[in-house]
């Protein structure tokens, strides 16, 4: 009997350690998925979160994106988010989504809210402070908080070698441009638009750099640039959009160079490049242009048969000799000079005439092309546009009208241009176009200016 009593005292014993032992191991925490993701799961199971950052390698001014991730079980309202802190970088949201999976057998709805990380010092990065605020339908009416656990990266510098304007961390770039009119049949003064538009994924739009692009030939207007940010799947992507406006100044065969970007990509850790291709654009001669160039022999010519012919050295070479080749001289400068006066006022009245031509047919590309040419011939200096004529010449019609041309040929609504207006400021406010030099003349197959006839009348007699 004692010997019974003293077994079962023996079992109970060990029951109870044992049992004891079951309690610690059951207490103690083993590891999860969330906590290998950065997570920490409520004991519940009905209510955790799941904190991600990527990628794991980060460089200066490249975006991370980080991930709150919230798991319910049960229903839940006045649901908010809050992002990390951080005193080494800025932190934006990139957008949300809501899904639903099964796990372990559990119907689960995931919540996730992305931020755009973008560190912009090197070191050591920390985020902290992301945490979920809720409260449980049919639970407790207190706000409950879920804390994700705090994150740490090394932040890489700008690799050495690179300056700061050639850093572009970014995960894709693309270029793309566009053209108006597409492939065109150009001519001197006639206006091309070119856009291009970069986009980068991983990096704000300010942080692309401008664009910069050559044309011989062209005038190049520049216009105000256009900054766009767009997020897909947490990542945000950079636009930038350039527009220029190319006018040629002569016509011939040109070539637009190659243009090129230079970005980083993180993920492969080496430099990249996008370019564009060089664009051929033929331009085609305008007739003013054949007209002028077909002047500039007459005045070599001109010039070569009236050069005085240099008379041999003598010693004996008499006074009377010398008067003689001095006026010769002379004479030959003096012919020279209104062989040259006469070519220049054969051009100018050239020009007047297709100016004048071009607002009676309301041709717009004529008219600033023949204005621009009438601008060089009168000496307005530099590759000025129409506005600089106008402050050169004056007139408050005529600035107004050559406004209006400008605003047609580069505005972007194209209103039908009348030409007569234009040509009734110039022949009110400058001589050259007053109608006793030049007259409208309606006869013959082409209707073109001519010097007008003076009427003749007998005289009376005495």
């Amino acid at each position: 009997m004692v010997r019974s009593r003293a077994t079962s005292r023996t079992s109970a014993s060990a029951f109870a350690r044992l049992a004891l032992i079951l309690t610690l191991i059951a207490a103690a925490p083993g590891p999860t998925h969330a906590a290998e993701t950065g997570g920490a799961p409520a004991a519940d199971k009905t209510l955790w979160i799941e904190a991600e950052l990527q990628p794991d390698t980060l460089h200066v001014h490249a975006q991370a994106r980080y991930t709150l991730r919230l798991y319910q079980a049960v229903s839940v309202r006045d649901l908010s988010f809050h992002p990390p802190e951080s005193a080494l970088a800025e932190i934006r949201p990139a957008g949300e989504s809501v899904r639903e999976l099964t796990r372990d057998g559990q119907r689960l709805r995931v919540t996730e809210r992305r931020y755009a990380i973008f560190p912009f010092a090197s070191g050591s990065l920390q985020l902290s402070g992301g945490h979920v605020s809720l409260r449980t339908d049919g639970g407790s009416a207190s706000e409950r908080r879920i804390e994700a656990p705090a994150l740490t990266r090394n932040v890489r510098p700008v690799p050495t070698g690179l300056r700061p304007e050639e850093w572009l961390p970014a995960r894709t770039v693309t270029l793309n441009e566009f053209w108006h009119p597409d492939m065109p049949q150009l001519r001197p003064g006639q206006p091309l638009r070119r856009r291009i538009r970069v986009e980068a994924v991983g990096v704000a739009a300010a942080q692309i750099p401008p664009l910069h692009i050559g044309a011989d030939g062209f005038s190049i207007h520049p216009e105000p640039p256009r900054l766009e940010e767009r997020e897909e799947d947490g990542w945000i992507t950079g636009i930038r959009e350039q527009t220029w406006r190319l006018v040629p100044r002569q016509g011939g065969d040109f070539r637009l160079p190659a243009l090129q970007v230079q970005w980083w990509d993180p993920v492969a850790g080496q430099p990249r490049q996008a370019t564009l291709l060089p664009r051929p654009i033929a331009v085609m001669a305008s007739p003013g242009e054949r007209a002028i160039a077909t002047d500039e022999p007459v005045v070599a010519a001109a010039a070569a048969a009236l050069a005085p012919v240099q008379p041999a050295p003598s010693g004996t070479t008499s006074r009377r000799t010398k008067a003689v080749g001095t006026s010769a001289a002379l004479l030959a400068a003096i012919a020279l000079l209104a062989v040259g006066a006469t070519v220049m006022r054969r051009r100018a009245t050239a020009t007047l005439r297709r100016i004048s031509r071009a607002c009676r047919d309301n041709d717009p590309i004529a008219a600033r092309a023949n204005l621009l040419q009438w601008s060089r011939q009168i000496g307005v200096p530099g590759q000025g546009g129409l506005l600089t004529l106008a402050h050169r010449v004056g007139g408050t019609a005529t600035g107004h009208e050559l406004a209006a041309l400008d605003r047609h040929l580069y505005g972007e609504q194209h209103q039908p241009w009348n030409g007569q207006q234009l040509i009734t400021a110039l022949c009110s406010e400058h001589h050259e176009f007053q109608p006793w030099r030049l007259r409208w003349t309606t006869g013959g197959a082409a209707n073109v200016l001519r010097p007008p006839k003076r009427s003749w009348r007998p005289r009376p007699s005495r």
